[in-house]
C-alpha cells in the first residue's frame, strides 16, 4: 500500500488529503493514534474566492452554468453514438457471417 500511495505521488502528484495521509503512516511508525480535522467548509471557500479573481469567478460560473443546462443533450448525443456504434457492431457481425 505505501509503495503504491508513493508512486501515485510521484506520477499523478499528491492527492487530495495528502497531509492526512502521511499523518497517519506516522502515527502508525509511532504506534500513535490521529484525531483527523479539518477546518470549516466555509472558511476554505472565503479564502478561495479571496485568491480568485472576479473575471475567472466568472468564467467559471459561465463554464458549470453551459454544463448544466446541455447536460440533457449531451444525454440524447451519447444515446444517439451508441445506438450508431450498436448498428456497426451488428452490420460488421452480419459481413462476417458472410464470409464465414
Amino acid at each position: 500500500l505505501m509503495r503504491e500511495l508513493v508512486r501515485d505521488i510521484f506520477v499523478r502528484g499528491p492527492p487530495a488529503a495528502s497531509e492526512f495521509c502521511a499523518a497517519l503512516v506516522e502515527a502508525e511508525r509511532l504506534r500513535s493514534t490521529v484525531i483527523l480535522g479539518d477546518r470549516d467548509i466555509d472558511v476554505t471557500l472565503k479564502r478561495t474566492q479571496r485568491l480568485v479573481g472576479m473575471w475567472s469567478t466568472i468564467r467559471q460560473t459561465a463554464y458549470l452554468t453551459g454544463l448544466m443546462l446541455m447536460a440533457p443533450a449531451w444525454a440524447d448525443i451519447l444515446r444517439a453514438s451508441y445506438r450508431e456504434s450498436l448498428d456497426r457492431e451488428a452490420a460488421i457481425q452480419r459481413l462476417l457471417g458472410q464470409v464465414l
